[in-house]
């Protein structure tokens, strides 16, 4: 999730700025790269084929998010990375496996700043994620208990303000 959200703020069609001819008038895009992921046409085409989902779209959140699993599942395989380093895979996500092992992302002080903030969101989303865990494994009763000291915490806090 914290790559996708790096990638594209979780915009569904979001695609790299065009570059600029004469300064006015806009020219190509610098790359392929389209969707959720910023997949690259190439690699998403590869990731149909070896996953088997034809029918998967760029612009699903589902395939997205599955997409980005597979490329890490790979990264993770190939490049020797811990599930847990999302800086790490973020760098190999960005810059390829072969990027990455050639440590081509350490010459470029901006990424080593989105991976840092791939990290620190990937912490953050996680921490999120065990909330809903922890809410969701509630019992009826719990969940009763939990809402009513909300509301109560709630209207003490609508006191104070006025």
């Amino acid at each position: 999730m914290a790559i996708i959200y790096q990638e594209s703020s979780f915009r569904s069609r979001a695609r790299p700025a065009r570059e600029r001819f004469l300064w006015v008038f806009p020219g190509a895009r610098p790359s392929s790269a389209f969707g959720y992921a910023q997949a690259l046409e190439s690699t998403w085409q590869e990731y149909q084929l070896r996953s088997g989902n034809d029918s998967a779209s760029r612009s699903n959140f589902a395939d997205a998010v599955d997409f980005v699993a597979w490329y890490n599942t790979n990264s993770r395989r190939i490049s020797g990375i811990e599930a847990t380093d999302a800086r790490s895979l973020y760098f190999a996500y960005h810059e390829g496996n072969a990027g990455f092992q050639r440590a081509r992302h350490l010459r470029k002080r901006w990424l080593i700043q989105a991976a840092d903030q791939v990290q620190q969101n990937s912490e953050k989303f996680g921490r999120q994620l065990d909330g809903c865990r922890a809410e969701f494994e509630k019992s009826w009763f719990e969940k009763l208990l939990s809402s009513a000291s909300d509301q109560i915490g709630w209207k003490a806090a609508t006191r104070s303000v006025s």
